[in-house]
């Protein structure tokens, strides 16, 4: 055999080795569920470590945030579109339903359905961190064929769970939890929200079926309802009640929205119902807010009226709420001779005394501090902090105008929070 033929040979050779070895595409063998199985596997462990990189990343740093968010987002179409794959592909193979739990309980798997990714990333990390409103054009015919795929798998999913005569609330309320939360950050870019009517419909649908898989929250004797150990609960509070302005709404709207669950059956639901009537009830009627201060005296906010007041709601394990003293101080240094107080009120009794004023000496604090408990057993703190309140979580901070009535409610200080005091002054 000469040396031509010989090399000729050995060509044919590698190239049927090559062809024998190597997959003709990535992800392709569609023989193989366990490869597209892994493909799915490395999708979301990829869409954790993004998450997780971009939890790390300052808030200012919108450049590394854009790039970061825009990978995530790309990496949860793929993710999604090779679920979607899998699913229709091997209808038998169960792993298939774990989809429901995999990508429901991944925060960081969200997808907003920009048409152009690159340039909704930049619009939606450029927004400030209080105004999450945003305009940037989205992809619509994606958007409803996934919701449409999604909603499919979803139904197919309750029936299986249904015929093995087993209840998986806690996968169907993730599913519904994870549509709710999607739908909501959907709706801050003001290319995607639909009318008014139709958005406040979708909120309350998700909010209900999540609710309902989860049996209308958890009960207890004490309190009768306890919403904060509801996820979804607090979601609406964070995400939606405290940022109204950022979806174009007024407190009428939440009235009239919160409003519509009061013909709800079960208890719980309206219990939920009637504490957040009351929270927003005090936008019009000034808030009854009193209590034994850390000094022994009783404060009511009733003596305040004529001026304006940063109500801050805080607990001693709450690092965020002891790290925003310091701007709280710096605004009552400002306007305090115009007509501007702080009061605070620590969720804690008289048994924490010692730890309280330790943190207010340390902070240099300069206004009076409410123990919500006055007692030395502290069973009372949860259910005046619902039932009068409405608030689930710490930090909250609530901005009363001259009359006491509420003109800001948010679970941070907003950037823009000067402005609401000047403006109030």
């Amino acid at each position: 055999m000469n040396v031509r033929r010989k090399v000729k040979w050995d060509l044919h050779i590698l190239i049927l080795l090559l062809t024998l070895t190597v997959p003709k595409a990535k992800g392709k063998d569609l023989s193989n569920p366990q490869l597209k199985y892994d493909s799915i596997v490395k999708f979301g462990t990829e869409i954790r470590n993004a998450g997780d990189r971009l939890a790390q990343l300052e808030l200012n740093d919108t450049e590394h945030r854009a790039l970061l968010i825009a990978k995530l987002d790309s990496l949860s179409c793929k993710f999604q579109q090779v679920w979607i794959e899998f699913w229709n592909e091997y209808p038998k193979d169960k792993r298939k339903f774990e989809w429901f739990l995999t990508n429901a309980s991944n925060k960081a798997n969200y997808i907003h359905y920009w048409r152009d990714r690159t340039e909704g990333a930049k619009l939606y990390t450029k927004i400030p961190k209080n105004i999450h409103q945003y305009t940037a054009e989205i992809d619509t015919a994606s958007y409803n064929k996934n919701s449409r795929q999604l909603d499919e798998m979803a139904k197919e999913y309750f029936c299986y769970i249904d015929s093995i005569g087993g209840k998986d609330n806690i996968t169907t309320k993730a599913y519904y939890l994870y549509k709710l939360k999607n739908y909501l950050k959907l709706c801050q870019n003001t290319a995607f929200r639909p009318s008014k009517d139709i958005m406040l419909e979708k909120i309350k649908e998700y909010f209900l079926n999540t609710a309902k898989a989860d049996s209308f929250g958890i009960k207890n004797e004490r309190d009768g309802f306890t919403p904060y150990l509801s996820d979804y609960y607090q979601l609406l509070t964070e995400q939606f009640f405290t940022r109204i302005d950022e979806f174009d709404l007024t407190v009428e709207d939440i009235l009239i929205f919160i409003t519509s669950f009061e013909d709800e059956k079960n208890e719980i639901l309206k219990g939920w119902q009637q504490y957040n009537m009351k929270l927003f009830n005090s936008y019009s009627v000034p808030l009854p807010f009193e209590g034994k201060t850390t000094k022994g005296t009783h404060l009511n906010i009733k003596d305040f009226k004529g001026q304006v007041v940063l109500l801050d709601l805080w607990s001693i394990g709450c690092s965020s709420c002891i790290a925003a003293f310091p701007k709280v101080n710096l605004l009552l240094e400002k306007y305090k001779d115009k007509g501007f107080s702080v009061i605070a009120a620590c969720a804690a009794n008289i048994k924490s005394l010692s730890k309280i004023e330790k943190i207010n000496s340390s902070a240099n604090v300069k206004w009076e501090t409410v123990l919500f408990s006055e007692d030395n057993t502290g069973k009372n703190f949860s259910t005046k902090y619902l039932s009068d309140y409405a608030f689930f979580a710490f930090p909250r901070y609530l901005l009363l105008n001259k009359e006491g009535k509420t003109i800001s409610y948010s679970y941070f200080l907003d950037s823009d929070i000067e402005a609401k005091i000047l403006a109030a002054l």
